[in-house]
């Protein structure tokens, strides 16, 4: 702008003008038509809630909490903003999490907006990483990954996945058993709530590996990004469930590993369904979500996993069809199998098409694998518990009010509390205590939620809020090993028990020959008859499990 100042001397009939040529506000103030000097914009004011204040002396901002502010540069069809001269840029004023955005009160200047950001990330709404850094595994960090030699994680997420199909195997730590599947549920909520709840160090390494993820900070690989590492959230799930395929083969091809692991196959890939389920559900619900921005008079998408990247953009759109895939082939048909398979078993006598009749069929012993602990009134309790995980998913993908989503949580919390109170979602005669477990993992997220919203809302004895929240987190883990160490008295148990059985067996066939049960168990060279343990084992470790059929039968003439 420019001012003409003028001044005349009559004595000596002398003129004088004076030009002066004031300087552009910098981004973020607009120049006041009364004092002539800088002043904050209106927008960044607005909204007092944001804690937002200008200085006029520095010409900075200055903010704290959740908004991230920055300047957006316009395209060439946008109008400008005359009335605040921004003719290349327009003020953004976005919501940012605290896994991006540094809340800490901080004083900056729209040119250089990256110490708004937290973890060595940069770039619009904190959505990349600083030039010369990566994204890593198991965080939102950003470090510098100078080679690739942590691609040799592969083989750790390799060797991770066959020792966790044994570890579930052996122990017959399934769903068939229902002693783990509240604490499946428990874990998968606090994932779904890590940043509501705080979750970080230790208790994020644990949690995440609960729920098949890779929690130990760690570089995979130089120049990672938000696509590269959201697609392999999806690797790890599909190896295990390539690895159960696998095992499924290879109890088809032959008879005496059959006999061995054969009826607990369902069992463990019905497992491994569940736990990776919610890791599964969270990644799909990422990459659909998207941040939009108003420039002037147009609205630009972004994807609100990485800001920095618009939405449909390529990388993300292969995304997209990857999460479709995901969403089409597992998690929908997944989750109405388990939840509406019922409602066709107690309407048997309507007709069915064939193939429909044979599909069903083929995966009631998945379904007797999930509904075989609970009473016949409740074999949905698995599949209602899948649409919870939806629901809170949802609620915490699109509410940024915390105190919010934790209250919907305790009323789901509460509600599943009084199901169970009841005494009817297990089967009472082999399962009753199932239901002091459950109500004991649900009441651990009620203390939990409780301890949050005490920190959060009323802030006081905020020094004792985070031990004991993790105190409280730590009994559940104690809890689970304790069921892990009553499989493995279980497992010590059947293991004297085949010993016992092998003893008798050379007893007997000393004492006398044994008489074959079938034509068909009579061996073709000498008459003799088959080995029975191996195939009378597993019926007897199955006494417990209280499958309502059996589960599967592996042999030559069986097609899975």
């Amino acid at each position: 702008r420019f001012h003409l100042f003028s001044q005349v001397d009559f004595a000596f009939r002398l003129v004088v003008e004076i030009i002066v040529q004031f300087e552009e506000c910098p981004l973020g103030f607009t120049r006041s038509n009364d004092t002539g000097i800088c002043e904050c914009i209106d927008k960044l004011l607005r909204d007092t809630t944001n804690n937002i204040s200008c200085n006029v002396t520095t010409q900075e901002i200055s903010r704290f909490g959740h908004t991230w502010i920055g300047a957006l540069e316009r395209n060439h069809n946008e109008t400008y903003d005359t009335e605040y001269n921004l003719t290349r840029y327009c003020i953004v004023k976005q919501y940012c999490s605290d896994e991006f955005c540094n809340p800490d009160l901080v004083s900056f200047s729209l040119q250089e907006t990256s110490i708004q950001c937290s973890g060595n990330r940069d770039d619009f709404i904190c959505g990349g990483c600083a030039e010369g850094y990566s994204l890593i595994l198991g965080s939102n960090e950003c470090r510098r990954c100078d080679d690739n030699n942590n691609l040799a994680l592969f083989i750790y997420f390799a060797l991770a996945g066959i020792l966790l199909v044994i570890l579930i195997m052996s122990l017959n730590l399934t769903v068939s058993t229902a002693t783990i599947n509240g604490f499946i549920f428990w874990a998968n909520v606090i994932q779904i709530y890590e940043y509501s709840l705080g979750l970080n160090g230790l208790g994020r390494i644990v949690i995440y590996n609960l729920n098949f993820d890779f929690g130990f900070p760690a570089c995979f690989y130089n120049g990672m990004e938000a696509c590269g590492k959201t697609g392999l959230q999806f690797i790890f799930p599909i190896y295990l469930w390539l690895l159960m395929g696998l095992v499924t083969i290879v109890c088809h091809y032959s008879e005496r590993i059959a006999k061995v692991i054969g009826p607990r196959i369902v069992p463990t890939f019905s497992t491994v369904l569940l736990i990776s389920y919610t890791k599964l559900l969270r990644t799909v619900i990422l990459v659909f979500y998207r941040v939009n921005i108003t420039c002037g008079d147009t609205t630009r998408y972004y994807w609100q996993r990485s800001p920095n990247i618009p939405y449909y953009s390529p990388c993300h759109a292969g995304l997209i069809f990857v999460a479709i895939v995901v969403l089409l082939v597992l998690i929908v048909p997944y989750t109405l199998l388990l939840l509406l398979f019922p409602l066709f078993e107690r309407v048997q006598f309507l007709q069915k098409p064939a193939c429909i009749q044979k599909t069903l069929n083929k995966l009631k012993p998945f379904r007797d694998a999930y509904g075989g602990p609970y009473t016949n009134n409740f074999r949905f309790w698995t599949g209602l518990l899948l649409v919870v995980r939806i629901f809170l998913a949802m609620v915490v993908s699109l509410s940024s009010d915390t105190s919010a989503s934790l209250t919907v949580l305790l009323a789901v919390c509460m509600v599943l509390i009084l199901f169970l109170s009841t005494g009817y979602v297990y089967d009472q005669e082999r399962h009753r205590w199932l239901h002091i477990l459950e109500i004991w993992m649900l009441l651990n997220l009620v203390a939990l939620i409780h301890i949050i919203k005490v920190h959060t809302d009323i802030e006081k004895n905020v020094q004792y809020t985070g031990p004991l929240a993790y105190l409280i987190a730590v009994m559940n883990v104690f809890v689970l090993c304790a069921i892990i160490i009553y499989h493995i008295y279980k497992y010590l148990f059947l293991v004297q028990w085949i010993k016992k059985c092998i003893k008798e067996r050379i007893a007997k066939k000393k004492e006398a020959p044994v008489e074959c049960i079938t034509s068909r168990e009579r061996s073709l060279s000498d008459g003799s008859c088959r080995d029975l343990v191996g195939s009378r084992l597993m019926t007897e470790m199955y006494r417990g499990s209280v499958l309502r059929e059996p589960v599967l039968s592996f042999s030559r003439e069986t097609t899975i």
